[in-house]
């Protein structure tokens, strides 16, 4: 599963609308409040083997996070 794939599950889960995510490239644009940010990396953690701090979320985009996990 690609990681946009991946993120679009995780941001639908999480309450979001499909048009509320279009065009959004950086994590900050969604506005994740810290227990949203927590478990997405959770899940991030769980689904690709990798260490990831929230500090490290919230300066990556979605393409230096998919860099990071490949």
């Amino acid at each position: 599963m690609k990681i946009y794939d991946f993120l679009l599950e995780k941001f639908i889960e999480m309450g979001f609308q499909e048009q509320e995510l279009l065009g959004k490239e950086e994590f900050y644009e969604l506005n994740l409040s810290s227990l949203e940010k927590v478990d997405l990396i959770l899940a991030i953690q769980e689904k690709y083997g990798v260490t990831l701090e929230l500090a490290e979320l919230e300066s990556m985009n979605i393409d230096t996070l998919e860099k990071y996990i490949l």
